[in-house]
């Protein structure tokens, strides 16, 4: 009997495997996903990011967040950089709550529908790259099988990730979790941080709610309960006076990111890439538009053989999703009132770098990304301090921190190198604004100009109105300045 051969294998069927196999298919590959379990099968993580929504549209699976018992639009309470706590209205919160289990689910279902091949509770035994393809075997329901595929994207979240390759990007966490009993349904959600933890709480699609704890390694050896936190906030009593806790559970969690996440013809995806601090509450989204970015990489390696262009223009998105989430949680944490004498807290409000990793050019790499972020937020906000009023009758010049640069972008479905723009004010060099290349555009002026007449220098290569679309986005930036005298 033939053994089965694809173009694409991958391995776990969480939103990153599943969304690898849409854009898969969309662009015509013939794809298989092997998932160890049965679903729909139990998961945390109801919460998904605003931009999930963008990611479904574009795979055309949009359709997948209306269920009808889906959240959205829910009140918050947040208890964090003050003692009082802060109420948010639903029309700034634009999370959707999900049950996991449904959309995970479906997401497969979809998967199933549009020609993947989809084989759950496949249990891998053995991967072994030949010359030319991958010899995976597998046993399900007691039956040992076999398919090769050209490439694979593994999909298996943490535990597909050896301990020895994960760089450690925050302090260890231990997260605790249950449901919570009520005898009313809760209608909004809750954000508190307490002395040693911080809580999230929130309303489920399933008419119940959970209440999850965040706390370092420490406090968890000392046997203090879930029960035992929420008796010490403030918020989540305010949920009801009386409430019972099941199906309390705990995992220690740390955020990484997977150092052999590259490799020929096997990319990591998901979790099995990186895991961000849980205090983001884009994990899901990242892990998605990250999978997409894969898909490009690999596309433009198999098809044109730009193997370094991929590996290139992957690793820097890996390591911008990694070290951004990395400053925007310490900027979060620092946020909280509890001062450096609490030492969970403190811990969390400065760089971590494990000391395994110190010195090594994976922290050269990691750490230049930091810089560009660091730098890029330290430029803005001098300049919110000092910008001064445009006179629009005096001569303008482009900044002279203004760099002309080859940059990865895409063009369709394929990466290209480009010429493009670089300045203090962008966190990485900038080629097309809306679809239109900017570099050629600003090449066209000369060393000053009016902007009456900056117009007429693109007047044969975008419209009066888009100029000045364009003109805005660059002064604001910095891009264009006044002269000055």
């Amino acid at each position: 009997m033939a053994i089965q051969r694809y173009e694409v294998a991958i391995l776990g069927a969480g939103p990153a495997g599943t969304t690898a196999a849409l854009r898969l298919r969309q662009l015509g590959y013939k794809v298989v996903v092997l998932e160890k379990k049965r679903f729909p099968r139990f998961n945390i993580g109801e919460s998904l990011s605003p931009g999930v929504k963008g990611i479904l549209a574009y795979l055309q699976a949009e359709h997948l967040l209306a269920h009808p018992s889906y959240l959205s639009k829910l009140p918050m309470s947040i208890l964090w950089d003050a003692e009082t706590p802060l109420r948010t209205d639903g029309d700034q919160n634009q999370h959707t709550l999900v049950d996991r289990a449904v959309f995970d689910k479906a997401l497969l279902d979809l998967c199933q529908e549009r020609g993947t091949d989809v084989v759950q509770e496949a249990k891998i035994d053995h991967l072994k790259q030949e010359q030319g393809y991958w010899d995976i075997t597998y046993h399900q329901h007691r039956q040992t099988k076999a398919i090769q595929a050209d490439v694979i994207f593994d999909a298996r979240g943490r535990l597909g990730v050896s301990s020895s390759d994960r760089f450690i990007t925050g302090a260890q966490t231990v997260a605790k979790w249950a449901l919570l009993d009520t005898s009313q349904r809760l209608t909004s959600s809750f954000l508190e941080a307490c002395p040693s933890f911080w809580l999230w709480g929130a309303p489920l699609p399933c008419g119940q709610a959970r209440i999850i704890s965040f706390s370092d390694a420490s406090l968890h050896k000392q046997r203090i309960s879930l029960q035992d936190m929420i008796a010490q906030a403030t918020l989540a009593k305010s949920w009801g006076s009386t409430f019972q806790l099941k199906e309390e559970k705990s995992q220690a969690i740390q955020s990484y990111w997977n150092t052999k996440a590259i490799q020929e013809c096997y990319y990591s995806i998901g979790e099995t890439a990186f895991a961000l601090d849980p205090l983001s509450s884009s994990g899901v989204e990242k892990a998605m538009r990250y999978t997409l970015q894969a898909i490009l990489a690999f596309h433009t390696s198999y098809h044109h053989k730009k193997q370094a262009l991929a590996h290139q223009f992957l690793e820097d998105k890996l390591l911008t999703s990694v070290s951004s989430h990395a400053v925007m949680n310490q900027n979060f944490y620092e946020k909280a009132y509890f001062d450096n004498t609490y030492t969970f807290w403190s811990k969390r409000k400065q760089p971590f770098i494990h000391e395994k990793w110190q010195g090594t050019q994976q922290e050269k790499l990691y750490q230049k990304h930091i810089d560009m972020i660091l730098n890029q937020e330290t430029y803005v906000s001098k300049r919110k301090k000092t910008k001064l009023a445009v006179d629009l009758n005096s001569n303008m010049q482009l900044a002279t921190e203004l760099r002309f640069q080859k940059s990865i972008c895409v063009e369709q479905d394929d990466l290209i190198e480009k010429e493009a723009i670089h300045h203090p004010s962008f966190q990485k060099p900038i080629a097309y604004l809306d679809g239109v290349a900017i570099a050629p555009l600003l090449r066209k002026l000369p060393s000053t100009f009016s902007l009456a007449d900056l117009p007429s220098y693109w007047a044969t290569s975008i419209t009066p109105r888009y100029a000045q679309k364009m003109l805005s986005f660059l002064m604001q930036k910095d891009v264009i300045q006044q002269v000055s005298n």
